[in-house]
């Protein structure tokens, strides 16, 4: 893996402990999951994310992108 992703990662999965109701915090993680391949952990976060916020855009983009992915 790639240190700085997986820091992110970490990072952002801390943020969402502080703080889970800021849809972004779910969005970022997913993105940098893909970037390593981790795209059923992508799809997982992203789907907590819609549940924070169901009219996020980005993250529903980015979740059918990830969907498309694992096809």
């Amino acid at each position: 893996m790639v240190p700085y992703l997986e820091k992110a990662i970490e990072d952002f999965n801390d943020a969402i402990l502080i703080n889970s109701q800021i849809p972004q915090f779910y969005l970022n993680s997913a993105i940098c999951l893909n970037s390593l391949n981790m795209h059923d952990e992508a799809k997982a976060i992203l789907n907590i994310g819609l549940k924070v916020n169901p009219n996020d855009v980005e993250i529903f983009n980015s979740l059918i992108h990830t969907l498309l992915i694992l096809k």
